[in-house]
């Protein structure tokens, strides 16, 4: 069984049962989704059609113009090529086949991670060890990386899962030419990353590095959206046979994810959804500074943002009982920093979605984080 799917069966049984006794769910304030508001504000109604809905296979290798797509994207390195998925779990398979393939035996995962990504290499006969980037009152910084012989990849998540805090583009130049110096592989996750935010194309493209990228993501979108795994190459081939097996042909949706963000509407839709949560970032911030022993990351971006209670244990994230004694006592339920691997010294921890963070979800955020304050 997969621990962190457990984790939220555990979590959606404790709102199926408040909902039972007070007749209404609870908020969950880490929820996926984008509020309504947020979803109007952004104009999702100018996602582009696409022509020849239903009826023909659409597969990545034969998709037109995916060189607009990755200069779309920043990606104008000519070694760089891309092969699309529907979704950053797909790419992330991909992604782990080939390493597979490539004879990597062991990984080291910077946490905290997408869930699937260690449930994945198992998957593929892949060993693993997870570190974390460490949390401070300054923000993050990179662990202590000194066994670097000890593994074939190293793994790394940018932003920071869960937290919106972006690794300083200088640092990840630095990783990847000390672990490409040394023949090793390089993976970066920029599922969750804004475009314009991008760390990849800054990478010199190389046979052991790629890069995966989910774009609408950045603003919250769900329904319409794509992956794309970005390679050298040399490795285009691979990729390419591999996708009949484990992807299949694309969905509708993606071919529209992709048109948008080719045609230039994506950067329209991503600056109103910007402009949409800046009103609710301000009020996340502001709440926050209200409740004691409570701290977030001063230099977080995006609608992902995370709240740290560093005076309680993290693995209360992990106990049912304190999870519906939260619930039941402030009508509020959450997703804790460990089920992705945050660094547990930060304490007990939790995201927001601030896309989500209407007037109800502020009020359940408010009640919970006075909650756990008391908890102290």
């Amino acid at each position: 069984m997969i621990k962190e799917l457990q984790l939220l069966d555990e979590i959606e049984q404790i709102e199926e049962d408040y909902e039972a006794q007070f007749g209404q769910l609870p908020v969950n304030v880490s929820t996926w989704d984008p509020s309504a508001d947020v979803v109007q504000a952004s104009l999702m109604a100018t996602m582009p059609s696409v022509q020849g809905a239903g009826k023909d296979y659409i597969f990545s290798y034969i998709l037109k113009d995916n060189a607009g797509l990755r200069e779309a994207l920043g990606y104008r390195n000519p070694r760089w090529r891309s092969l699309v998925a529907h979704a950053g779990s797909a790419s992330i398979v991909m992604t782990c086949n080939w390493l597979r393939a490539s004879g990597a035996q062991k990984v080291l995962i910077l946490g905290p991670r997408y869930f699937t990504v260690p449930h994945c290499l198992q998957a593929f006969g892949i060993e693993f060890d997870t570190v974390h980037f460490v949390r401070s009152e300054l923000g993050f910084s990179l662990p202590k990386l000194d066994a670097i012989a000890e593994y074939d990849v190293v793994w790394v998540t940018n932003p920071i899962y869960g937290t919106g805090v972006y690794i300083e583009p200088a640092e990840l130049i630095d990783l990847h030419q000390r672990w490409s110096s040394k023949g090793k592989f390089f993976i970066l996750d920029e599922c969750l990353a804004s475009p314009k935010l991008y760390a990849g194309p800054s990478l010199k493209p190389n046979e052991r590095t790629a890069v995966v990228a989910a774009p609408h993501k950045s603003v919250c979108v769900n329904a319409y959206k794509f992956a794309v795994s970005l390679i050298d190459t040399s490795q285009l081939e691979h990729f390419e046979h591999w996708s009949d097996v484990w992807l299949g042909c694309l969905p509708q949706s993606s071919s529209q994810a992709i048109e948008h963000v080719r045609s230039g509407g994506f950067s329209n839709y991503q600056a109103l959804f910007d402009a949409a949560i800046e009103e609710p970032v301000a009020a996340f911030l502001k709440l926050t500074d209200q409740i004691q022993n409570a701290e977030t990351d001063a230099s977080a971006k995006g609608y992902f943002r995370s709240v740290y209670f560093p005076d309680l244990p993290a693995a209360l994230g992990l106990d049912p009982v304190f999870l519906r004694d939260a619930t039941f006592s402030t009508g509020a339920s959450f997703i804790p920093g460990i089920r992705n691997d945050l660094d547990p010294n930060a304490g007990l921890s939790f995201r927001v979605n601030l896309a989500a963070f209407g007037p109800e979800a502020r009020g359940a955020y408010l009640r919970l984080s006075r909650w756990l304050s008391s908890r102290h």
